[in-house]
């Protein structure tokens, strides 16, 4: 411990009492020293002159100035007295005496020095009692003249000397000083002494506890005292003890610890090296995994393209109903066949991290309707009933994924259907008490009255392979089904649980957030209009009532047909149209014509209603609009003809060749070529332009990617479309980049080759129409300017370069707002914000397309 610590303080403590004492009793005595010397001088002077001037009455009165001389001489004799002088009462001086100043004998030689430096050595002060007459008879001595009678008749006056008293009050201030200072040095003594047996214990402590803090645990204290700073030593020594024992303790811990986690790291070390081995062959065999059902799906697409595609081929020719039949089973077969392939590749992609989800506007209604219009015929075979509703406090846009929403909703509904014998099958939505923040959480509920499910077996329903029945040959399947579904929902960040009862039906519940999407005007095509719809079930009657009421129409909804209708359009919907009820509807209808919708999707009794009682919402709105004259502006179907486009098929297979050109054919196509290598594609594309070329992406050779951006090289105006039997291979980006528009997954669904050849070939119309009406001048500059920028486009995309796209883009953008080249100028705005994943495929196909105008522009 510094000394400015406890010790100074104790040293302090000691000090400043005896200090503030000292001086307050030291001045004290030594002022009242002082007073008491000032005090004897002055009664000094007063009591020599009052004795003096008695005695000298006689010789004033008489005049003898012998006597006088005498008097004043005697006086002198004190010390003090420095002048003794009589005078008459007229002032005259009759006598006096006086004498030297001479040094103080009672004072130090210092006080004497002092004094004689402070004060003048001839200052005197001056004491003067008078002399009165005598009150005596004195005879024969009279007093002269006139002045006999008068009191006073003369004075004395006695001068003592100032210095000698100032030297003596000087030595008493100084005695008194010197004594203080003694004192004080005494006390200051003491304290330091006190201060040392007390503060060196606690300093020795102070170290001992520093050093411990250091840690030197070996520090003692020497136990010098008895007292309370005796146990603090014992204390500290007893407490250092303690804390070397436990460190010593901890120490042998620590070792021993130490010692097990080396063995623990070096286990940990050898369990890394076998996790990064096991994790190597688990990617490897993920790898392999995936190389397998990439060529697992080729190599069974393939040929169950060929048999699915020749069987509809042979399903449009003239056969008799046995052949039809065996047709008809060919065709389900396949198509269970595709259903199972189709719900291994999504489990292995969903297991892989590979499933993508889109983020796009969706209506539930319209998703529940497309569920179960699918799965109707399935449930009307069985003679079950179909029911749906959605609560109106549900949004009527939402923001999601509805091919995946479908996608589980069909499995839901496709089981529920295949577990139940008879009843009905129902599919509500609500809301869901629990929304995130931005987002509406909906609840939709899949309830059938089927054979229902144990509760041992749904703890194994979302396990692969499992089943709710053990018998396959009732209920076929895979049990896949739920699995994806469940994984589904969780990438969705949903769940899915399920309440059943042996024998009691079963409910499904599937809770998904959904994000809210931006208000979106309704469409009010039937505003002013009163539509009646009729239908006994409720649940399915307020379904048809919001869907009527959605397009502005006012909705009376009854249980029953009324006997008469005054509404500008009727809606009478039921499970089963029988004789008697088409009786009643028929009466109500008085002439007019009818929405009909039933469970059947029976051909003949399809000629009774006008639709199935669960049917897509467009084809309902179609059949409102024809009663109601409005025209619904819906896109009509596309035709199955091709008109004049001129077709290039690329394709290995000769099965899936043959199969592409009689499909393309059967369309209407005008020309349909066929190549088997990129090759032979590329030579006849030089020589020929084609409209349009379908390219198989796995060739030996040259393959689909590369046969696609060399065909943009040399015929830069021919729409590239894929066809591949490899699912995973359609959602890689690489097409996008080799200049590829979309991609068809064999089996090629004939609709939607159709939809795009056509909306190719309107395209390609439009583009022709905007080229004739641009200037000579400017059509020459585009004819200059655009092909190198399309190839720029195309390098930047390929290369995957944002800024080179954002340059092309620019460079794109300025051509189509100068031409007026409105599609273009869309399409290349939606690829710079991003608003649409499908935009590059937009700009390659208003490229290719304005491209293939510029060639039919150059031929003439």
């Amino acid at each position: 411990m510094r000394r400015g610590g406890i010790h100074r303080q104790l040293l302090v403590a000691g000090v400043i009492p005896a200090v503030v004492v000292t001086i307050v009793v030291s001045t004290w005595l030594i002022g009242l020293r002082v007073a008491d010397l000032g005090a004897h001088q002055r009664r000094l002077g007063q009591v020599v002159a009052s004795q003096l001037a008695p005695a000298a009455e006689y010789g004033v009165f008489s005049g003898n100035t012998e006597v006088l001389r005498r008097l004043a001489d005697a006086a002198l004799v004190e010390a003090d007295l420095r002048a003794v002088t009589i005078r008459d009462r007229n002032g005259m001086v009759l006598a006096a005496a006086g004498k030297a100043a001479a040094p103080d004998g009672d004072s130090s030689p210092v006080a004497a020095w002092l004094a004689s430096h402070f004060v003048d050595p001839g200052a005197t002060a001056v004491f003067r009692a008078p002399v009165v007459q005598p009150t005596t008879d004195l005879g024969e001595f009279d007093l002269p003249g006139d002045d006999y009678g008068i009191a006073e008749i003369g004075s004395v006056e006695i001068e003592i000397a100032l210095l000698p008293a100032f030297a003596r009050q000087l030595d008493v201030i100084l005695t008194g000083i010197s004594l203080a200072l003694a004192g004080l040095l005494a006390s200051l003594f003491l304290a330091r002494r006190l201060g040392d047996r007390i503060g060196e214990p606690v300093r020795r402590l102070a170290n001992a506890m520093r050093r411990a803090q250091d840690g030197d645990l070996g520090v003692r204290v020497a136990e010098s005292s008895k007292n309370e700073l005796g146990l603090l030593e014992s204390g500290l020594n007893r407490m250092a003890d303690e804390i070397q024992r436990t460190q010593r303790t901890l120490e042998d811990r620590i070792e021993r610890a130490t010692h097990d986690l080396q063995q623990t790291i070096a286990a940990l070390e050898i369990s890394n090296v076998e996790l990064d081995l096991a994790r190597k062959r688990a990617l490897e065999a993920s790898h392999l995994k995936s190389e397998f059902l990439a060529a697992m799906s080729h190599e069974i697409r393939t040929p169950m393209s060929g048999i699915i595609g020749f069987t509809n081929l042979l399903g449009r020719t003239k056969l008799d109903p046995a052949q039809r039949d065996h047709v008809l089973t060919i065709q389900k077969s396949a198509e269970t066949l595709m259903r199972i392939l189709n719900d291994v590749l999504d489990l292995s992609r969903i297991e892989a991290g590979k499933l993508a989800l889109a983020d796009a506007p969706l209506n539930m209604r319209e998703c529940i309707d497309d569920v179960l219009s699918l799965l109707a015929p399935l449930a009307y075979a069985k003679g079950l009933d179909l029911r749906r509703g959605v609560s109106r406090e549900v949004p009527t846009v939402l923001r999601g994924d509805a091919a995946r929403i479908q996608q589980v909703l069909t499995n839901l509904v496709g089981n529920a259907i295949k577990y139940t014998p008879d009843g009905s099958v129902t599919v509500e939505v609500t809301l869901h008490p629990h929304s995130l923040s931005g987002h509406t959480a909906i609840r939709v509920a899949v309830i059938d009255t089927g054979i229902g499910i144990a509760v041992p077996v749904q703890r194994l329903l979302f396990q692969a392979f499992a089943q709710a029945s053990p018998s396959t040959a009732d209920y076929p399947g895979t049990g896949l089904g739920l699995v994806i579904a469940n994984k589904l929902v969780e990438a969705m960040g949903g769940e899915i649980s399920l309440e059943s009862e042996p024998g009691e039906g079963s409910c499904f519940g599937v809770v998904l957030n959904l994000r809210d999407a931006d208000g979106c005007a309704a469409d009010a095509r039937w505003r002013g209009r009163r539509v009646l719809v009729c239908d006994e079930d409720p649940l399915t009657r307020d379904h048809l009532a919001q869907l009527v009421e959605a397009q502005g129409a006012c909705v009376d909804a009854v249980a029953t047909p009324p006997r008469s209708v005054t509404q500008d359009a009727m809606v009478f919907s039921t499970a089963r149209a029988d004789p008697e009820w088409q009786r009643v509807v028929t009466t109500a209808c008085a002439g007019r014509t009818p929405v009909v919708l039933a469970n059947t999707h029976d051909p003949i009794e399809m000629r009774a209603i006008s639709l199935p009682r669960c049917g897509t919402v467009p084809s309902f709105y179609r059949a409102l609009d024809a009663l109601l004259g409005v025209a619904n502006g819906t896109p009509p179907t596309p035709t199955a003809s091709l008109g004049e486009l001129r077709l290039l098929v690329v394709e290995d297979n000769r099965i899936n060749r043959v199969l592409l050109v009689q499909q393309l054919e059967a369309l209407g196509a005008a020309v349909v070529d066929q190549c088997a290598t990129g090759e032979e594609a590329l030579t006849r594309a030089a020589v020929v332009h084609y409209d349009a070329a379908l390219i198989d992406l796995q060739m030996p050779g040259i393959d689909g990617l590369e046969t696609a951006r060399r065909l943009h090289a040399v015929a830069p105006g021919t729409l590239v479309l894929a066809v591949t039997a490899n699912v995973l291979a359609s959602r890689d980006p690489a097409p996008r980049a080799s200049g590829i528009v979309h991609v068809l997954v064999k089996p090629v669904d004939e609709q939607r080759l159709t939809a795009l050849l056509v909306d190719a070939r309107k395209r390609c119309a439009a583009a022709r129409t905007a080229l004739d009406a641009l200037d000579p001048a400017v059509r020459t500059i585009f004819r200059e300017d655009f092909p190198a920028q399309v190839a720029a486009f195309r390098r930047a995309i390929a290369a995957g370069d944002d800024e080179a796209v954002a340059i092309a883009v620019h460079d794109l953008a300025g051509t189509a707002g100068a031409c007026q080249l409105r599609a273009l100028a869309d399409a290349l705005e939606a690829v710079r914000s991003r608003a649409e994943p499908d935009a590059v495929a937009r700009v390659i196909c208003e490229t290719t397309a304005l491209q293939a105008a510029l060639v039919k522009d150059r031929n003439g």
